[in-house]
């Protein structure tokens, strides 16, 4: 009975999981996604990410993609190797060679306060640069701080007329009351907002539901 159980639940986050992948495109419509940047954090943030991406990469539309960039922090080598591993067993199912894009941190974990203007400096630069030259169609994020440059970037250029790119931001499992600080940030100005507990929902109106993913 338990094996059974937890196979059932499985399932059902698989289920939800793929609901959340086609969320990612679904109102837009394959074009939206021809042209995917992906936000990778760190550690459990990177796992979350590359769960959803998963089931969305085995769905029919992948094979629409023209490009899928992912952008990790320049001393993040783990999330690198993670999302080259995905691509490398789902080779025989899409032929789509992934962009890897490494990227200053804004912020090191007790970076002094003063030295850190100068290091956010350099991160919204560079993430002008990856947003100007890839052109994405659709960013996908989930935290921490690495996805706030890209975010913003993209932002500006859809104001300007140079880019037409919708945010998507998943909330951390983790996050069960209260939204991160890249969540807080993002909630009332990126285009789709997943949250995956009933009371972060009830809180946030504009966001959406659909159980945990993980």
């Amino acid at each position: 009975f338990g094996i059974r159980m937890w196979k059932m639940l499985i399932s059902i986050r698989a289920r939800r999981r793929r609901v959340c992948a086609g969320a990612v495109v679904g109102t837009y419509g394959q074009a939206r996604a021809r042209r995917m940047m992906v936000v990778l954090g760190s550690g459990g943030h990177t796992a979350e990410m590359l769960d959803i991406l998963e089931e969305f990469l085995r769905m029919d539309s992948a094979s629409e993609i023209e490009l899928i960039a992912y952008v990790v922090a320049a001393t993040d080598g783990h999330s690198e190797r993670k999302a080259l591993e995905l691509h490398a067993q789902l080779l025989t199912d899409i032929h789509l060679v992934p962009t890897i894009h490494r990227t200053p941190r804004a912020r090191e974990v007790g970076q002094s306060y003063l030295s850190s203007v100068v290091s956010t400096l350099i991160a919204f630069s560079h993430a002008w640069i990856l947003v100007l030259r890839d052109r994405p169609t659709v960013i996908v994020c989930n935290g921490p701080g690495t996805c706030i440059p890209i975010t913003a970037a993209a932002l500006i250029f859809n104001a300007i007329g140079i880019t037409d790119a919708h945010i998507v931001y998943v909330e951390s499992v983790a996050r069960v009351k209260t939204l991160s600080l890249s969540g807080k940030i993002l909630y009332p100005i990126c285009h789709r907002f997943l949250v995956q507990w009933t009371p972060l929902k009830q809180v946030y109106p504009l966001a959406e539901f659909y159980g945990r993913l993980v």
